[in-house]
């Protein structure tokens, strides 16, 4: 084999390549969009059965007070209407993948009913989603509060 042939060979791999590499992450991308929602939607409707299935045993869930919780106590809180989303928005939601990471921020604003008592919040949260067997699970989330400047 030449070196032209050598290089043409290279050069057609890499362009073969490139849409089945390109197609795996606008994959990954929509599964952590579709748990992001599921997520969500737990947040405001919490089952305990499908959060034990999003979420890492080594959950570590911090809050913008600085609490953190880990995951029983997280099912739990939520479960038992200790924390209680009434309404979640989310806006300016990046996405950044890397292998079987995932790192999402976003800007949330809620309406709560902790514990009986009404509130409102809004938060920049950062998420840390980890890709087990084929399925994405929250591994780490940290909430700061948003200071309007």
């Amino acid at each position: 084999m030449n070196i032209i042939n050598f290089k043409q060979n290279i050069f057609f791999i890499i362009m073969i390549s490139l849409p089945v590499f390109a197609s795996s992450q606008n994959k990954s991308m929509v599964q952590v969009e579709n748990s992001m929602e599921i997520l969500r939607d737990l947040l405001i409707n919490p089952d305990p059965m499908k959060l034990d299935q999003i979420l890492h045993d080594r959950l570590t869930y911090g809050h913008s007070s600085g609490f953190v919780e880990d995951k029983s106590s997280l099912i739990k809180n939520l479960t038992s209407g200790n924390s209680d989303f009434v309404t979640i928005d989310i806006t300016e939601q990046e996405i950044l993948i890397e292998d079987k990471t995932a790192i999402v921020r976003h800007k949330l604003s809620a309406t709560t009913n902790d514990k009986g008592t009404p509130g409102q919040v809004n938060l920049r949260i950062m998420y840390t989603w980890v890709k087990s067997n084929k399925s994405w699970k929250l591994l780490a989330r940290q909430a700061v509060k948003v200071i309007e400047k």
